[in-house]
């Protein structure tokens, strides 16, 4: 694993190594030692690990570089155009597939009060569909914060069989989760446990703030 790369990619995200080791449970010397390559990640850390900073796990051992430029590229400049200033930040396809080219649709402006609240981290996607009507409307931008801790009623960006879907999640009794539309048109989706491991359900990224494009 190249040590080097992995603080680097770190310090481009806008983590310190505290808020990395509170988001995988570990200590901050755990994250410490990984950086100096005292010793690596196991399998579950190296996944977390990726899924935090949006890339996959071969960029995280160094098989492969990280899309930095479009991570720099989008805090580089703040425009002053108006007069709340703002911030280009990327417009992607998909949460999944971060880091990945071909994946950038373009730049959108965003007030500089969401990168002080929300973290240098923050990339939106588009929302589809109305499943999650009226809460986010189709063809708002949908800022995400990507590997974000969430809570119970969270709305969330969600990896589901290969696949994305945007519902609200909540842990169930039975140690699985509800997947849960705003929509009272669409029906919740229970996950058990077992169903949770088949189709490897993960939570990409939380959904904080949906704006429309015309603002």
């Amino acid at each position: 694993m190249d040590k080097n790369s992995l603080k680097s990619i770190r310090k481009t995200r806008g983590y310190s190594q505290k808020e990395v080791a509170e988001m995988l449970n570990v200590t901050q010397g755990t994250v410490s030692s990984w950086e100096a390559g005292r010793y690596e990640p196991d399998n579950n850390s190296l996944q977390k690990l990726a899924d935090l900073y949006g890339v996959s796990t071969d960029v995280i051992l160094g098989r492969e570089s990280d899309n930095l430029e479009l991570r720099e590229d989008a805090f580089l400049e703040f425009p002053k155009t108006t007069e709340n200033q703002e911030v280009m930040i990327p417009l992607v396809i998909s949460i999944r597939n971060l880091g990945k080219p071909n994946n950038l649709i373009k730049y959108i402006p965003i007030p500089t009060s969401y990168v002080t609240r929300y973290g240098k981290n923050i990339v939106s996607i588009m929302a589809a569909g109305t499943s999650m009507s009226p809460t986010l409307s189709p063809g708002n931008y949908l800022i995400c914060i990507p590997g974000k801790a969430w809570e119970d009623n969270h709305i969330a960006v969600i990896d589901i069989n290969d696949g994305e879907t945007i519902k609200r999640i909540q842990r169930t009794d039975d140690g699985g989760f509800d997947l849960i539309p705003d929509n009272k048109d669409f029906s919740v989706m229970h996950l058990t446990p077992a169903e949770v491991d088949k189709y490897n359900v993960r939570v990409l990224a939380r959904i904080v703030r949906s704006i429309s494009p015309e603002l």
